[in-house]
């Protein structure tokens, strides 16, 4: 018996592991971006702020690699940050021509959870992450996680739950961020 969610309990939200995608992601993304979603029957998502230490560049060099490797594959970004940085990132995927990657802005827990709920991955990249709290909400759904090997998610990350990737110097460069998602492993992830 399948059962549908989310649902609330205790005022937390909580969505069964294989929520479908094409049809629940439909209802976040811009209008422009549903096209987008009709394709996508796996999903990666990022939660963060638009900030140069969360590394969403690496997360957007990743989905080129992934979106032409799995045309069924998608990505979803939430979070915000300065209009400079929102810019920034919005261009870099058009630039990159990236096909299904959206960007839903920011969300509330109970969207999260059925983001995470419908996701095969989270990415989480970030450089010195102090704690990680999306990485438990990620994990709290069912959902491995992807990060660096860095700062708070080294002390909770355990190979059942996610992987994380060692740091190497170069990713502080532009040459090296867009070498990172070789280091990704995606046919671990993608089968």
């Amino acid at each position: 018996m399948a059962i549908a969610g989310p649902w609330t309990t205790l005022g937390s939200t909580f969505c069964p592991k294989g929520t479908p995608v094409a049809g629940d992601l439909s209802k976040h993304p811009a209008e422009e971006d549903q096209p987008k979603v009709a394709s996508m029957k796996r999903l990666v998502t990022f939660v963060g702020k638009f900030a140069d230490w969360k590394r969403l560049d690496a997360v957007l060099y990743a989905a080129k690699e992934y979106e032409a490797k799995f045309p069924d594959v998608g990505t979803a970004i939430v979070g915000t940050g300065p209009p400079d940085a929102v810019e920034k990132y919005h261009t870099m995927a058009k630039t990159l021509g990236l096909e299904r990657t959206v960007f839903l802005g920011p969300k509330g827990q109970d969207v999260l959870a059925e983001l995470f709920s419908m996701s095969e991955v989270g990415m989480f990249p970030s450089y010195k992450e102090p704690f990680g709290m999306v990485f438990i909400e990620c994990m709290a759904c069912g959902c491995p996680t992807i990060g660096a090997n860095s700062g708070g998610p080294t002390e909770f990350v355990k190979p059942e739950q996610g992987v994380l990737i060692e740091e190497e110097p170069e990713w502080h460069s532009d040459e090296g961020m867009q070498r990172r998602p070789q280091t990704f492993h995606f046919s671990l992830i993608f089968p």
